[in-house]
């Protein structure tokens, strides 16, 4: 469901999931989030090697 990655809009998510578009955002960003959260530790290790 990533508009990025599958070309899709945030209007176009909310039409096939029903759900609004703002909760659409606030979920992307909470998943934005996490995996920065997560993949921190990888990031830096790759820019230090």
């Amino acid at each position: 469901m990533s508009h990025e990655m599958d070309g899709n809009s945030f209007k176009d998510i909310s039409k096939r999931t029903g759900l609004p578009i703002n909760t659409l955002i606030s979920k992307k960003r909470y998943a934005v989030v996490a995996l920065r959260k997560k993949l921190g530790g990888v990031h830096n290790d790759i820019i230090s090697f």
